[in-house]
């Protein structure tokens, strides 16, 4: 849920408020991930989301601004 959040442009505090969780539980979860996936930015984990999920992933993305939600 937190890198769907990441990846449709929420920032950390944002995603603490949808989620009603705190900011450090959500910086926990971020760090976490991009350990995971050895990887140290939020702009790495676009490339690696685009990487998996080529033309997809796009679509995805576009269709989030186009709904609004990016």
């Amino acid at each position: 849920e937190v890198v769907q959040l990441i990846l449709i442009g929420h920032n950390s505090n944002s995603i603490a408020s949808k989620l009603s969780v705190s900011l450090s539980t959500v910086k926990t979860h971020r760090r976490n991930i991009y350990s995971k996936l050895d990887i140290s930015s939020q702009a790495e984990l676009f490339s690696v989301f685009f990487y998996i999920f080529g033309k997809q992933g796009y679509c995805y993305i576009n269709a989030m601004v186009l709904s609004g939600k990016l």
